[in-house]
């Protein structure tokens, strides 16, 4: 299924292992692209938390932060689900 950014996004997660990082940049980079047209975008999170795990493996800790921050529509679910107020 190369065409459904869930089956890339799985891959990239097989590849987020030592010595894999680049291939799964690779999938990570495509998983967006594909979301990007055919999603709302609302459900990809798990596509940066990815992302974030493999450039760690490579040692791009700076980028990997910035990679792992929530979007808006994701601190709005975590504040739902923990009654927080927006801070």
């Amino acid at each position: 299924m190369p065409g459904f950014w869930q089956a890339q996004v799985a891959l990239a997660w097989s590849y987020a292992r030592p010595g894999r990082e680049r291939e799964s940049l690779e999938a990570v980079g495509l998983a967006k692209e594909l979301s990007s047209t055919k999603s709302s975008g609302q459900d990809i999170h798990l596509v940066h938390y990815v992302e974030a795990v493999a450039l760690q493996g490579l040692g791009r800790r700076a980028e990997a932060i910035v990679a792992a921050q929530p979007s808006a529509s994701a601190r709005q679910f975590l504040q739902q689900l923990t009654g927080e107020s927006p801070s």
